[in-house]
Formats: structure tokens, C-alpha cells, sequence
């Protein structure tokens, strides 16, 4: 719908209102689940962050001070790189080489992940995993991301009835 707005204003200089559900929103982000129920009728159970059929992906770890992070680890070769990066040992490797085995194990994989990852910076895990391209996020607090080079570019400073005021600017000024 925001897509469909923008590219009209592109056209006519018209701006439109979008209304979206949150409610719909959240259920149409249901894609894999809500497949495997109308195909299988399977309930899933809930597991947080987890992805329920690859591994790892949405689970969370530890940085050596103390950082947490998400991982979302979607294919063999990441997979691969991201041992490399944690200088994972081939026989660990070869027990978790493919998607099936890693989401069988996910529990001996998180142990084993999270071991590896405290023994790297935030910095240093940062600066690896981009150079080899290891999708990951930090977990960050408000603080973090408003501070952020991206947030900055997004607010706007004003003043309002001789009060200073900061503000998200909307994407369709």
C-alpha cells in the first residue's frame, strides 16, 4: 500500500492516506506458519525468536562484552562462512553441515555457537560477519538506535511554542 501511495504521488504530486491493520499485518506475517496449518492442521508451539525449520535463525547470543545479537543464518554457505568465521572445528561442522541436521540439533548448535561468539567483540563479531556475509543485527535500546548515523538522518529538530522538539519526519512531506 506505501508503495502504491509513493508511486501515485510520484505521478500526480498527490499524497494518500494508508490505513493497514495491525492486525492483518501480523497475520500476514504468518506466511510458514499459518501453511503449515492449512495444509497438516499443525499447531506450533511457540519458540520466541527461533525460526521453526532453519537453525540458526533468530537465535540470539552473547558477545564478550556483553552484547547480544541475532543471527538469521538462511542457507549451507552462510552457514559455512559463519563457521569459518568462528573457527568452528570440521568435525563440528560435518554434525551440523546441513539445514535438517542443524534444526535436529539446534540445541548442541546454539551451545556451540554461543561458546564461539564470546570470545569476539561486538566490534570484531561486527566487522567479520559483514565482510563475510553473515546476516546478523545487534539488539539495541532506544538510546542506540535514535543515536545511530540512520535515526540522525531521520529526525527532525523544531520548536514548537518556545519548546525544542524532536521528531521522526513521515516519509510522504
Amino acid at each position: 500500500a506505501i508503495l502504491i501511495a509513493l508511486l501515485e504521488k510520484s505521478v500526480t504530486g498527490k499524497g494518500k492516506i494508508v490505513n493497514v491493520s495491525l492486525y492483518d499485518a501480523a497475520l500476514a506475517s504468518l506466511a510458514n506458519q499459518a501453511s503449515a496449518y492449512l495444509m497438516e492442521k499443525h499447531i506450533p508451539k511457540p519458540i520466541g525468536t527461533l525460526h521453526p525449520s532453519i537453525a540458526p535463525y533468530g537465535d540470539l547470543f552473547e558477545t564478550q562484552d556483553a552484547k547480544l545479537f541475532v543471527l538469521a543464518v538462511g542457507n549451507d554457505a552462510q552457514f559455512k562462512n559463519l563457521c569459518k568465521v568462528l573457527a568452528v572445528s570440521d568435525d563440528d561442522l560435518e554434525k551440523f553441515c546441513d539445514n535438517p541436521l542443524r534444526v535436529a540439533n539446534r540445541t548442541a548448535l546454539q551451545t556451540l555457537l554461543a561458546e564461539k561468539c564470546k570470545q569476539f567483540s561486538a566490534q570484531n563479531l561486527e566487522t567479520v560477519f559483514l565482510q563475510n556475509k553473515i546476516p546478523f543485527g545487534f539488539i539495541k535500546n532506544l538510546d542506540e538506535v535514535l543515536t545511530s548515523k540512520n535515526a540522525k538522518k531521520m529526525l527532525r529538530e523544531e520548536e514548537i511554542e518556545g519548546i525544542s522538539c524532536k521528531s521522526l519526519k513521515t516519509l510522504l512531506q
